[in-house]
């Protein structure tokens, strides 16, 4: 078993996380990436995966 905040520190490694800000809103653009609003905060745009769901 893995422990939770190991998991996290590796998928956050190379990342840079800002937190606190509050998501006012969000848009899907032409080429697929997302840009998203925060409250108090320059919006930002990032490419976002979804994992697809298994069967069963």
């Amino acid at each position: 078993m893995v422990d939770r905040q190991v998991l996290r520190h590796l998928l956050l490694t190379g990342l840079t996380v800002h937190t606190g800000a509050a998501l006012t809103g969000y848009d899907v653009l032409d080429n697929g990436r997302v840009e998203a609003r925060f409250a108090q905060c320059d919006p930002t745009t990032a490419d976002l995966h979804r994992r697809p769901r298994c069967p069963g």
